[in-house]
């Protein structure tokens, strides 16, 4: 049974892929530690997202289209086990770029303020 250490490494490989974002690496990397039926529960406006190629595709696809040279920094990555013995990982970060082009109008990422979204896309 692997413990929390172990679990940490297991997504180091991802980790390292998105710091340079290597966008087919991470989309390969994601369908190899997520089942076909793994549900992410997002925020707004991706909300519950079915599958690893859907996660990617929804997610990391426009965002790498917007921001060819991404990157993702992690700040924290931790693990470890619940009363109920289930084991999770959390990591928290930032991604960064430079945006060439617009994310789609129902893209966004971070805080929405409307007002400020308006000047960067057309609403």
């Amino acid at each position: 049974m692997p413990n929390a250490a172990d679990n940490k490494e297991i997504l180091t490989p991802l980790l390292k892929a998105m710091h340079d974002f290597e966008g087919g690496h991470v989309k390969a990397l994601l369908q190899g530690l997520m089942s076909d039926d793994a549900i992410a529960h997002l925020c707004f406006p991706f909300n519950d997202i079915i599958g690893p190629t859907s996660f990617y595709e929804t997610c990391y696809a426009p965002l790498l289209l917007a921001m060819p040279d991404l990157e993702r920094r992690d700040l924290i990555v931790m693990s470890g086990t619940t009363a109920q013995g289930n084991e999770w990982v959390g990591c928290a970060g930032h991604y960064l770029g430079t945006f060439i082009s617009p994310l789609a109008r129902h893209t966004f990422y971070g805080a929405y303020h409307p007002h400020a979204l308006s000047r960067v896309l057309p609403l």
